[in-house]
């Protein structure tokens, strides 16, 4: 346990950059969540060339551009089930596979089961208003300017998945609170000075893992309009994903040994704080909703409860999809997962792609 301890002061130090004390303060008063404004930083830089300077991103902007799509348009909203069933499937429900569904009430279970969907939509919901924060700074601090005309676009992006996101949530009178791991990784994200951290954090890892969660309620998700909504959002955040890993290849070249050590320790400590361990990590707010419905009637400890909504087929092969599958391999990629810190990797039982056969 104290060694856990240790490690998420290690994370905050690293992810929190030189707004430490106001984050510290913030995490251990509680309110993180309720914080409106974060002591941001970003160096805006004209581009008055305007020449062609980034081709990969010129690419990916013109794809943005072919594939917009209107919310209001492109989605019949019609097609979605009724207030009295369930949104996500028995096999892909951790409250089914722990065992709690089964002690509950027809109704009680179909609550729990679009409750549980809607705190997984609203966590979407508020990272991408977090993306949108960061790639408005990026945009600001990037020198290229087939960047800028890109993450432009992509802001574009975010400002349709809030819409589509808050529509859909609305409607079901499912929008639940930010997690507050979620808003201090974000708001620490948005404390950096340097561009290359936050690419890293928001365009590789917050998006990679998101793209993770997309595939994931497709598959999971009994309601035909979430589906259509899914998969049209889903191929934005490709372009993002691909983006933040192009860009950051690119920027590899530029970087010493000793500044590209920091850009590793610093995505491991990202991975750490949103990776879902016994003891630490992940966004934990998940098991309010569950243990308001199984407090009385599973018979377990919270600690315990949390502990059962973690050892359960569900759980471990969607955190096995989200990180060995989705995530790992753009690390692997870019070269975050070289050398020494493979090692810390594998404290979290990550391992790369050959190491793993």
């Amino acid at each position: 346990m104290l060694g856990n301890r240790l490690s998420h002061l290690q994370d905050l130090y690293r992810i929190a950059g030189g707004r430490l004390g106001w984050f510290v303060m913030r995490a251990a008063r509680g309110d993180i969540t309720r914080v409106r404004e974060t002591p941001a930083a970003a160096n805006v830089r004209w581009n008055l060339d305007y020449e062609r300077d980034f081709p990969k991103g010129e690419r990916l902007y013109n794809a943005a551009k072919k594939s917009a799509w209107d919310p209001q348009t492109d989605i019949d909203w019609s097609q979605g089930i009724g207030p009295d069933e369930g949104l996500i499937a028995d096999e892909h429900w951790v409250a089914h596979a722990m065992g709690l569904a089964d002690l509950l009430g027809e109704e009680d279970r179909v609550e729990l089961n679009r409750r549980s969907v809607g705190w997984v939509m609203s966590q979407l919901l508020h990272g991408e208003q977090g993306s949108l924060l960061l790639v408005s700074q990026l945009c600001d601090m990037r020198q290229d300017i087939d960047g800028k005309l890109f993450l432009a676009s992509q802001a574009m992006d975010e400002a349709r998945h809030i819409e589509v996101f808050k529509r859909y949530l609305a409607e079901r009178n499912l929008l639940a609170p930010i997690d507050p791991n979620m808003k201090a990784v974000i708001d620490s994200m948005l404390t950096q000075s340097d561009w290359r951290k936050k690419a890293i954090g928001m365009l590789v890892i917050v998006e990679g893992y998101a793209m993770g969660v997309f595939t994931f309620m497709r598959r999971a998700t009994t309601d035909p309009l979430l589906r259509r909504i899914l998969e049209l959002v889903g191929q934005d955040e490709g372009r993002h994903v691909g983006f933040g890993i192009e860009a950051m290849a690119d920027a590899a070249q530029d970087c010493s040994a000793r500044q590209w050590r920091g850009l590793q320790n610093y995505a491991f400590s990202l991975f750490r704080s949103i990776y879902h361990g016994q003891e630490r990590g992940g966004f934990r707010s998940s098991s309010e909703q569950y243990w308001r419905f199984g407090e009385s009637r599973m018979g377990l400890t919270r600690d315990a409860f949390e502990k059962a909504m973690l050892a359960n087929e569900v759980a471990r092969n969607f955190q096995h999809d989200l990180f060995h599958n989705t995530l790992v391999p753009s690390l692997e990629k870019l070269g975050l997962l070289d050398g020494p810190i493979a090692k810390q990797y594998q404290t979290l039982g990550i391992q790369k792609a050959e190491e793993a056969l």
